[in-house]
């Protein structure tokens, strides 16, 4: 049995929850994608501190060298990743609908 005293509180509490589980935070409207690419035609070979096409090259490592040209076989360009994201908006907007 719970004691006399605390049954206020409890239901204070049990209010409280029932009521803060019935809040619905707003939409966020979520920022459109910039179908631009600002550095697209950026020369970065003459310009100090951006790094070369291929960094890696310097250190002369054959695994590196591997692992690198396995990274970039599996990594999308930029017009897939357009393609996958604009996908998942119309999934959502499917989902939401």
């Amino acid at each position: 049995m719970i004691p006399s005293l605390l049954r206020p509180t409890l239901l204070a509490g049990v209010v409280a929850l029932s009521l803060a589980a019935c809040h619905v935070p707003a939409k966020i409207d979520r920022p459109a994608l910039r179908a631009d690419v600002p550095l697209a035609g950026l020369n970065t070979d003459n310009r100090p501190g951006w790094p070369a096409a291929e960094w890696w090259k310097a250190y002369d490592d054959p695994q590196l060298d591997t692992l690198i040209q396995l990274a970039l076989r599996g990594a999308p360009d930029l017009a897939q990743a357009k393609t996958r994201v604009d996908s998942a908006q119309q999934n959502i907007r499917v989902a939401a609908a």
